[in-house]
């Protein structure tokens, strides 16, 4: 484990809007702390974000001294995937929840930098100073 969180580039951290969880999620952020792994690296993901469960975001980012990075609604299509034995983003691409995950997806992601043109009238060894 100490392994694998050493090659770490980014950690998410799903978190749920309920006690038990938020406790959990404390437990882990404070044994991070010990092995020293950077609080940088970590991003947290709020799972089931729009249910209404008599607890708000505001209330987990509170509670955990942290800012939720992205969040996950609650959709019917990941019961109706799991019980059809497919991924949801592929059983329903179009579903809350698949993009949700999508945008997750595409800010792991880096852009390579475009190369810059060559400006006009200079020779090619100047135009990259």
């Amino acid at each position: 484990m100490l392994a694998t969180l050493d090659r770490t580039d980014e950690l998410m951290m799903l978190c749920g809007l309920d006690v038990p969880t938020l406790k959990n999620v404390r437990l882990s952020l404070q044994t991070l702390e010990l092995l020293s792994f950077p609080t940088q690296r970590i991003s947290f993901v709020l799972n089931r974000a729009n249910s209404k469960v008599g607890m708000s975001k505001k209330e987990v980012e509170g509670a955990l001294g942290v800012k939720i990075a992205h969040e996950i609604p609650s959709d019917r299509a990941v019961p109706l995937a799991v019980n059809r034995g497919n991924p949801a983003v592929l059983a329903d691409s179009g579903a809350d929840f698949s993009q949700a995950v999508k945008k997750i997806a595409k800010s792991l992601v880096v852009q390579p930098e475009k190369p810059k043109k060559a400006r006009r009238g200079l020779l090619p060894s100047l135009a990259k100073a």
